[in-house]
């Protein structure tokens, strides 16, 4: 299960869909945003699943945090991912390409 995938993953996973094998096929399920991803964290996650992360709520309650990242796509764990792949890459000798 794929929550919040941005565009081009769905679009990626379509040229590596092929080399997969159905059965694993079967177990992977994207979901961009919306109701039906809605739907799917309900029935992966039942009573569990907070309901600040259903119907596009914002899960922090308190709006920004301290360094001004909000929930969603500036969220601090987004900023936080971003900066330990940045790390990697840099370890590595690569750079990000932009957009």
């Amino acid at each position: 299960l794929v929550v919040n995938a941005p565009g081009w993953f769905g679009k990626l996973f379509k040229v590596i869909k092929p080399l997969l094998r159905e059965s694993t096929r079967q177990k992977i399920a994207i979901f961009n945003a919306g109701a039906e991803q809605d739907k799917a964290l309900a029935e992966y996650l039942g009573d569990s699943l907070p309901a600040e992360l259903v119907g596009g709520k914002d899960v922090t309650t308190k709006g920004a945090d301290e360094d001004g990242f909000e929930a969603g796509p500036k969220s601090v764990y987004e900023h936080d991912v971003r900066q330990l792949a940045l790390a990697v890459l840099n370890a590595n000798g690569e750079q990000m390409e932009t957009c």
